[in-house]
């Protein structure tokens, strides 16, 4: 459903999530938050093409990396890098 509302609407949607699988699937675009107080740290572009396959996306060529760059900027705001 948030899929096909986010296709629909034409719209910008911004949608919070502590998932990186998820934002990953979802977004065209990751804002990587900092702790307290929460600012921008960086913006990350998911270059997969849409439509995507939410369910499978884990398995596509790059997915792994992208997520190991967006948890690099996380674990380091995070005090574990």
């Amino acid at each position: 459903v948030f899929l096909q509302l986010r296709d629909e609407s034409l719209k910008t949607i911004i949608f919070i999530t502590h998932d990186l699988n998820e934002a990953i699937a979802l977004s065209d675009r990751v804002a990587v938050m900092t702790g307290r107080p929460g600012r921008v740290k960086t913006i990350v572009d998911i270059p997969f093409d849409r439509p995507r396959d939410v369910y499978h996306i884990t398995r596509a060529p790059g997915f792994q990396d992208l997520h190991d760059q967006l948890w690099s900027h996380l674990e380091l705001d995070l005090g574990m890098g």
